[in-house]
């Protein structure tokens, strides 16, 4: 599965289509900005709210800053790219409207980021062990 880029921003930003939430209380595929750097995944309250997931246990957050926060943890199922994810803990965004996928979620995809064609793709099992193996071989 091939996603472009959002080039609304420059350099250009990776992107994945997400779905948040399962059954009739499910909201997407909407856009996720892909971000390596951040620990967790931030979720617009109000997309949380449309999921109906309850609020979970108050955290202290950092900001690439250092700047500290009260934020919310929710529990919630996501789905990219075929991929069905329970028990995802989110951090609740006041302060944006887009999704930001941390590494709490990317580090349980296999993804290519190809900047020079700027897309984004998530692999097949088969595609993600053929890279694997050739990298041990070198």
């Amino acid at each position: 599965m091939s996603t472009p880029y959002n080039k609304t921003y420059v350099p250009p930003f990776p992107t994945l289509p997400v779905t948040l939430g399962e059954g009739a209380s499910r909201v997407g595929p909407v856009p996720a900005l892909i971000d390596s750097g951040a620990d967790t995944t931030l979720v617009p309250v109000d997309l949380l709210d449309q999921i109906g997931v309850g609020e979970g246990e108050q955290v202290t957050i950092r900001s690439h800053f250092g700047e500290r926060q009260i934020a919310l943890l929710y529990l919630v199922p996501l789905s990219i790219a075929g991929a069905h994810l329970v028990g995802i803990y989110v951090v609740g965004n006041e302060a944006t409207d887009e999704i930001i996928l941390g590494r709490n979620v990317l580090n349980k995809l296999s993804l290519l980021l190809d900047g020079p064609a700027q897309q984004t793709d998530v692999l097949d099992d088969a595609t993600a062990q053929r890279l694997r193996a050739r990298r041990v071989e070198t």
